[in-house]
């Protein structure tokens, strides 16, 4: 018995060495940004964000504020990373890329979810935890991700023959759950939910997506 390891979806998690000493910087930062919302809210309204979801504006990896450049710098080489790995690349090929992002961050306080989307436009996206603002002992849910099974159709008939299939064959979505300092990457076509944030404090993350290109 041989398995193909075909339509396979790369999601890929990193851990920020100085998360523990430059996060609570991010935050604080994040939080006073949010509450100029005149200089800082992206005026783009999206009926997916609900119930007190601050975004910002899709600059953030440009600021030139020292903490947001050390964060964009692990986040690039995070995702130079994938690319290498899931394309095959040498260093030679990678150098010649072009890579551009939007990039912003979001301060979701008590209730506030995102509903259903993906993320068009770019090829991969990525969310970095900055605080989590939840007991996981408590609010086991509050503030997941849900991303959602890509094969369309998948789950239309379930019978025992299919119904527990194990590890990457598994039928449904996936929750991830956030950890301070932890970066997810996916692939921008994939889509995802985020669940109804149930902490005291605020739920602090960084999301970006990136395009490229081949350098003339």
């Amino acid at each position: 018995m041989k398995t193909l390891d075909h339509f396979s979806v790369p999601l890929t998690t990193f851990r920020w060495e100085q998360a523990e000493q430059l996060n609570p910087k991010l935050a604080k930062l994040f939080i006073e940004c949010s509450n100029d919302e005149s200089r800082y809210k992206n005026e783009t309204m999206r009926s997916t964000q609900n119930n007190g979801v601050f975004e910002s504006k899709f600059d953030l990896f440009y600021w030139n504020e020292p903490s947001v450049q050390q964060l964009f710098q692990f986040c690039h080489k995070a995702l130079a990373s994938v690319v290498v790995q899931y394309n095959g690349y040498s260093a030679e090929q990678l150098n010649k890329i072009e890579f551009f992002y939007h990039s912003w961050f979001h301060v979701t306080k008590t209730g506030g979810f995102q509903g259903n989307h993906n993320h068009p436009m770019a090829s991969w996206s990525g969310i970095y935890c900055i605080k989590t603002g939840t007991d996981a002992d408590t609010e086991a849910f509050s503030g997941k991700v849900r991303f959602h099974d890509p094969r369309m159709g998948a789950d239309m008939y379930q019978d025992p023959s299919n119904e527990n299939l194990q590890g990457k064959f598994g039928l449904g979505g996936v929750e991830y759950g956030h950890k301070n300092g932890q970066l997810v990457i996916f692939p921008s076509y994939l889509r995802h939910e985020v669940f109804a944030h149930m902490g005291k404090e605020e739920r602090i993350v960084v999301a970006f997506n990136s395009w490229s290109r081949w350098r003339s």
